[in-house]
């Protein structure tokens, strides 16, 4: 028959967040040598880069997985140019889609 109560608050704070780099450099010194969108809970996550012709040269939809400068059919590395990507990506607190397009330099 004994009660007791406590309160407590808790705050919680939801990390989320997308950062963007727009040059690389794939030259395996440790420093930029891979494109890749820098995220913290994303539910939704589509991502294609195309070159200068509009051709596909890689996608993903592992936020995990980053660009190293290669053509994702054939492995081959690309050459230094100005590539065009997209990005579709929600967050997990809201599932508002997010759409992201724009260039990345790769430099050799």
């Amino acid at each position: 028959g004994c009660r007791d109560t406590f309160c407590e608050e808790v705050y919680l704070q939801y990390y989320e967040d997308l950062k963007l780099y727009n040059v690389y450099t794939p030259e395996n010194d440790g420093i930029n040598d891979v494109f890749f969108f820098d995220t913290h809970n994303t539910s939704l996550y589509h991502l294609r880069i195309y070159n200068r012709w509009g051709e596909l040269v890689f996608e993903t939809k592992d936020p995990t997985e980053s660009w190293a400068g290669k053509d994702k059919r054939t492995g081959e590395d690309l050459p230094a140019s100005t590539y065009f990507y997209i990005l579709h990506y929600s967050f997990y607190c809201d599932n508002q889609k997010y759409l992201v397009e724009g260039t990345v330099e790769l430099i050799r």
